[in-house]
C-alpha cells in the first residue's frame, strides 16, 4: 500500500525566472513525498569575467526533518559549452532512440501553472510597438511548442506591457509542473533498456554519470 501510494505521488516543480535590467534571478523548488523531501535551488546572478561567466548558486535541501545547504560559484566558458555539447552527443550515441524516450517522459508532465509577464520600452514609440509584437510572437510560439511536449492543464497567463516613453526591459516567468514518481521510474527503466540495445550504451552512460560533475572554482 505504501509503495503504491509513493509511486502514485507527485514530484512538484515550482520555477521562477526573472530579469530586470541587468539583474537575473532563477529559482527552482522541488518537492516529493508530499513535501517531506524538498530541494531549493537559486541562481541569483551571473557575473562576466573575461571570456567566462561566473554563476553564484545556492542549494538547500530538506529531507525528513534534516536540513542541508551549499553555496558555490561555477564557471561557464567556451570549454564548458563544448564539453556539454559533446556529452549530449554521447548520450544520443549511447542510447537507442533517446529522443523518443525523452518525449514519452515529457508527455507525463502536467503543467498546472504558467504566468509570463514582460515589460519593454525602447524610448521610441514605433520600435517599442515592433518589439512588443516580437515579444508576443516569441511567447505564443514558445507556448505552442511547450503544449506539444507536455500536458497543459491550466489557462496560461501572458502579458506584454509597452513603455513608449522609457527604455526598459523586465520579464518574469513562473510555472508549476507535476509528474508521477511512477512515470519517472518507468522513464528510467526505458532509458536502461534503450541504452542496453546500443553498442557500449550502459558502460558509456556510467562514464557520463561519473563525468557529469559541475566544475567549481
Amino acid at each position: 500500500m505504501l509503495v503504491t501510494a509513493f509511486c502514485l505521488s507527485d514530484i512538484v516543480v515550482l520555477g521562477r525566472v526573472s530579469r530586470r535590467g541587468q539583474d537575473d534571478h532563477v529559482q527552482f523548488d522541488i518537492k516529493l513525498l508530499w513535501g517531506m523531501v524538498r530541494y531549493h535551488l537559486v541562481i541569483p546572478f551571473a557575473r562576466f569575467r573575461g571570456s567566462s561567466v561566473k554563476l553564484q548558486t545556492d542549494r538547500r535541501g530538506h529531507s525528513l526533518g534534516v536540513n542541508s545547504g551549499t553555496s558555490t560559484e561555477e564557471s561557464v566558458d567556451a570549454e564548458t559549452v563544448k564539453n556539454t555539447f559533446e556529452k549530449v552527443r554521447d548520450m544520443l550515441r549511447f542510447t537507442l532512440d533517446l529522443t523518443e524516450v525523452v518525449k514519452r517522459m515529457l508527455r507525463n508532465i502536467r503543467l498546472k501553472e504558467w504566468s509570463w509577464t514582460t515589460t519593454v520600452g525602447t524610448g521610441d514609440a514605433v520600435s517599442t510597438a515592433m518589439t512588443t509584437g516580437l515579444a508576443w510572437s516569441v511567447k505564443t510560439s514558445a507556448l505552442g511548442v511547450l503544449s506539444q511536449l507536455v500536458r497543459l492543464q491550466t489557462s496560461p497567463e501572458m502579458s506584454v506591457t509597452p513603455l513608449f516613453n522609457a527604455t526598459a526591459f523586465s520579464t518574469r516567468l513562473q510555472f508549476k509542473a507535476k509528474i508521477r514518481v511512477a512515470a519517472v521510474a518507468m522513464s528510467g527503466v526505458r532509458l536502461l533498456i534503450h541504452a542496453g540495445r546500443a553498442k557500449g550504451g550502459l558502460s558509456g552512460w556510467f562514464r557520463l554519470l561519473k563525468d557529469l560533475q559541475p566544475r567549481r572554482v
